[in-house]
Parts: C-alpha cells; sequence; structure tokens
C-alpha cells in the first residue's frame, strides 16, 4: 500500500490516494494500526482522497481510533496541498467533507481553507473530568472541539 505522511500546523496525518477506488481496506481496522506510534507509521489520523461529482475531490478523515468524523481543519489543509501536489487538483479547488463542501487555495507551502461557521460556542466553562475541574471552552467546527 503506498501512503504519504505529511504535518500540518502540530498534527501529523497519513494520506492515501483512492482516487481510482481500489482501497478495499476495512479503515476501522486499518487505521489504529497505521496510527500507532509505535508499531506503527504514527499519526493523529488518516486521511483518505476519493473522486467526487461536483467536486475536485472528496475527503474523508479517520482519526486514531478508526472513528471516521466529518472534518479536520489541519487536514483539509494537508490534503488540499497533497491534492494540488499529485495533480487531482488546481491552486483552487472544492473538495467534499462528512460537513459539506469546502474551497482552497495553495501557494507554494500555503493553504487557505474556507471552513464553515463554527454551529455552537461555550466559552469559559468548568469542564469536570474524574473529579477535577478544568476551565474550558467549546466550539464546533464540523467536529466538535474543547480547548
Amino acid at each position: 500500500m503506498k501512503f504519504y505522511k505529511m504535518s500540518g500546523t502540530g498534527n501529523d496525518f497519513v494520506l492515501l490516494d483512492d482516487r481510482d477506488g481500489t482501497l478495499n481496506a476495512d479503515l476501522a481496522t486499518l487505521v489504529p494500526a497505521l496510527c500507532h506510534r509505535r508499531n506503527g507509521v504514527g499519526a493523529d489520523g488518516v486521511l483518505v482522497i476519493e473522486r467526487a461529482a461536483g467536486a475536485d475531490f472528496r475527503m474523508r478523515y479517520h482519526n486514531a481510533d478508526g472513528g471516521e468524523v466529518a472534518f479536520c481543519g489541519n487536514g483539509g489543509r494537508c490534503i488540499a496541498w497533497f491534492a494540488h501536489a499529485i495533480g487531482a487538483a488546481g491552486p483552487r479547488m472544492s473538495f467534499t467533507a462528512g460537513d459539506g463542501t469546502h474551497t482552497a487555495e495553495v501557494a507554494g507551502s500555503r493553504v487557505k481553507l474556507s471552513m464553515r461557521d463554527p454551529q455552537e460556542i461555550k466559552l469559559n466553562f468548568l469542564l469536570d473530568l474524574e473529579g477535577r475541574g478544568y476551565a474550558a471552552s467549546f466550539a464546533d467546527t464540523g467536529v466538535p472541539h474543547v480547548v
């Protein structure tokens, strides 16, 4: 299996090109093995590029545990650069993901990416984890994030 590895703003990804539709892998099983930091390639997740009607390509994203989620912003930037590098898209492109359609523009090593507006924002709340309180904020940008 041919794969690529990229890093974007602190996240690292394994990228798979499945535009020909021949990737017949059980990604829920394959992804944790690929992403394992000791026994695999090591990554935060796996990005798969596929053909799409009405867009340059479709992005699928699986977290390191194998679960597929709608979108990842850093992953979106990486897959846009990758798509341009392999000739799947020009420097200005559109692609679909689980949360809808995105546009991106590649200029050298920089990528500008459109993202949907956050659907829900909660600022400065106390998060209780196993009896310990943490100051946190929440935003859903296609995938829920707590920081």
